[in-house]
């Protein structure tokens, strides 16, 4: 699959994921991305700003599986990074983007 998604880089962006991340968006909606429902899982944990460590203690698995969850999920949504993949994972899950959408309009959200 190609990408041309450009990168979201931390900072003020990473605070506003977070905190749409907490309101009621429908995570189900990552499956048009092919998203498993544990990728969904880690997905919102990772938007909500936990660390690997902490995804693997809430859902009961290793490290070293979150981060092939990770790698899955930035795959599937075409994202670049860590922040661009929760990023991306917020806007699908709001309903505001297609799972292939371009991370461009994240510093007008």
């Amino acid at each position: 699959m190609a990408c041309t998604v450009p990168s979201v880089e931390p900072g003020d962006v990473i605070i506003r994921i977070r905190g749409v991340a907490r309101q009621g968006l429908v995570w189900s909606r990552l499956s048009s991305a092919g998203l498993t429902p544990r990728d969904t899982q880690v997905a919102r944990l990772l938007a909500l700003g936990d660390t690997n460590q902490e995804i693997a203690a809430a859902l009961g698995m290793s490290v070293s599986s979150v981060k092939k969850h990770l790698t899955r999920i930035g795959e599937r949504l075409c994202a670049k990074g860590r922040a661009n993949t929760a990023a991306l994972a917020v806007l699908v899950a709001a309903g505001g983007a297609p799972a292939s959408l371009s991370t461009e309009d994240l510093a007008h959200h």
